[in-house]
């Protein structure tokens, strides 16, 4: 789904409210992208909780079963508060 959508220029939105989902979505999309599977796109992840738990990943390597690599790829996001606001509306 990812690489068609991405070849017709689209979005793909993934809801994830666990914590621990995000991760692993995270993890699935590097390894895709790794192995050529889909292409390289952005990927936004956007909760503030999931963020921090990603970045335990980091901090404790020593603690799970994951290679630096897969460790540094996961970790790779762009949150919503770093893309541009949208303009503002004038009031009518």
């Amino acid at each position: 789904m990812v690489r068609e959508t991405a070849a017709r220029g689209g979005m793909v939105l993934i809801p994830s409210f666990a914590v621990g989902r995000a991760q692993t979505v995270m993890l699935a999309l590097h390894r895709l992208k790794q192995r050529g599977e889909v292409p390289d796109v952005p990927v936004f992840l956007d909760s503030p909780m999931a963020i921090d738990a990603t970045a335990l990943y980091r901090k404790y390597r020593s603690l799970h079963r994951l290679t630096v690599e897969e460790v540094r790829g996961m970790a790779t996001w762009r949150t919503s508060s770093t893309r541009r606001p949208s303009p503002r509306r004038s009031p009518t």
